[in-house]
């Protein structure tokens, strides 16, 4: 049952290596809330999940920011005939170096330290654990920004490893939305997420 967790934290580490810029700039200053669903793969039976987390990430100098972020979800397991549903929290602070490649695009490398738990409401566990990352940020258009990266998770005793991507649209200078997508060992989600930047 411990593995149900990684989708949750790999939805929430993807915001950080896919994190936006406004228009003609990259910041890494922003509040970022999102919306996660997908599906578990624990085997011989897949389980959905969904997922609403937050990240704020603070620039503090021109190739370093601070992020932390929670989340809490669901993980549905009473439909496939399992009792009960597994409620997961989560919460993370790392660290995210990020280095220019070119006009407007970017390497970022995450490194997170993580905090998880699960409940099905008879059984609670929860543990630390790592993450670490590396995406690449493309703003190609003041209003649009593509962005792909790799993430590795390890926590409650096992890891994974997904590939993530997204497109992100700049509404205003301030406020964008960014469709993204994720596929790893064992789960596979979808996330659409709103974002301040200041």
């Amino acid at each position: 049952m411990k593995n149900l967790f990684l989708g949750a934290s790999l939805a929430l580490i993807s915001s950080v290596v896919l994190a936006a810029p406004p228009p003609d700039e990259i910041r890494y200053n922003y509040v970022d809330i999102g919306l996660t669903g997908g599906q578990i793969d624990a085997g011989d039976v897949d389980f959905d999940y969904g997922q609403a987390g937050v990240v704020g990430s603070w620039g503090v100098s021109d190739n370093i920011a601070l992020f932390a972020g929670a989340a809490g979800g669901t993980i549905d397991v009473e439909s496939e005939g399992f009792c009960c549903d597994i409620d997961t929290a989560e919460l993370i602070l790392g660290i995210n170096p990020h280095f220019p490649l070119a006009t407007n695009v970017d390497i970022v490398i995450p490194v997170a330290f993580l905090w998880g738990e699960f409940d099905d409401g008879f059984f609670t566990d929860d543990d630390t654990g790592y993450s670490i990352g590396i995406g690449i940020r493309a703003l190609v258009h003041p209003k649009w920004e593509l962005s792909a990266g790799v993430q590795h998770v390890d926590i409650f005793d096992d890891d994974d490893q997904s590939v993530s991507g997204s497109v992100r649209w700049h509404i205003v200078s301030l406020f964008s939305l960014a469709l993204g997508a994720s596929v790893a060992d064992d789960v596979n989600s979808a996330t659409l997420s709103g974002r301040f930047t200041f």
